[in-house]
């Protein structure tokens, strides 16, 4: 007997951690609900490696919808990669003017004289850099058209909104990955902003919870480098207690993905963030 109907919600696992955890939800949905996926349940997850592989479950036959054995995976449509080279972007972002929404934040520079060639390609993950992982997103969204992300926030919140009922009182967007490391400690400020504002767009009136896994829970597997795990996720609360407690909410913080040009949605692409990112969050 299926379970009762789950409130309308988008979960957005980021990084690797976040991929693991959308994953075994994945699974938990299919054993609550005669082995289907609930019509107003959606997961996308974000990553920069290529070609991740989230699967759970004894090796074999990959578990499909009516099925109650196999293994569970997330199908190529719940993944956004967000990745590819960079350096060629990072060499003009150092030498022009014409990117300074990234210029502000990015040290471009010191990561030209720093890193080797190869650390460029955000295919194999964010190099445990924060910059890396936010970075990630601004070049997605450079060409708005062919975009991953926004592409995808669209289409599932747009998607949900139409299976809401009298008993959602909001779209319930869920982020979930690890402050440890370098893609979800560095996407998880934009992503619930731009959730926000695709969903503000559209008419939508949504929710956002936050739940992250801090070091403590890499025990076993980070070693020597726990230190730097610390600092990541120390940088990475900081940053978060100020979009929760201490925003100015009247003028709002800027969130700009573009130089301000024509032709472009400047309500998403060049807003402001006026309120909380999360209503609630949650650290593992």
């Amino acid at each position: 007997m299926a379970g009762k109907r789950p409130i309308t919600t988008l979960l957005i696992g980021i990084g690797g951690s976040g991929g693991w955890t959308a994953v075994n939800v994945k699974r938990q949905l299919y054993d609550a609900y005669e082995n289907r996926m609930p019509d107003n349940v959606k997961i996308i997850v974000l990553d920069t490696a290529q070609n991740p592989i989230f699967k759970i479950g004894a090796d074999g036959k990959v578990r499909e919808e009516g099925m109650g054995i196999g293994q569970t995976i997330l199908e190529r449509s719940e993944i956004a990669h967000v990745g590819g080279e960079v350096h060629e972007l990072v060499r003009d972002i150092a030498r022009s003017d014409k990117y300074p929404h990234i210029k502000s934040w990015f040290q471009a520079n010191w990561f030209l004289e720093n890193l080797k060639d190869d650390m460029f390609n955000l295919d194999r993950g964010a190099g445990m850099f924060r910059q890396f992982g936010r970075f990630a997103i601004f070049r997605d969204v450079q060409a708005p058209g062919t975009s991953a992300v926004s592409e995808m926030l669209n289409n599932t919140l747009v998607s949900l909104a139409q299976k809401m009922t009298k008993d959602d009182p909001a779209l319930n967007v869920i982020v979930c990955g690890s402050l440890a490391g370098g893609t979800g400690a560095g996407m998880f400020l934009d992503i619930p902003h731009l959730a926000q504002r695709v969903a503000a767009i559209n008419g939508i009136t949504a929710s956002v919870r936050g739940f992250f896994y801090l070091p403590e829970a890499f025990k076993v597997d980070l070693g020597n480098k726990r230190n730097a795990a610390h600092g990541r996720a120390f940088g990475a609360l900081r940053e978060l207690s100020r979009f929760l407690l201490n925003s100015n909410h009247e003028t709002g913080y800027p969130m700009h993905y573009h130089a301000p040009r024509a032709g472009f949605n400047q309500d998403l692409w060049q807003s402001s963030n006026r309120g909380k990112l999360y209503d609630f969050v949650y650290m593992i």
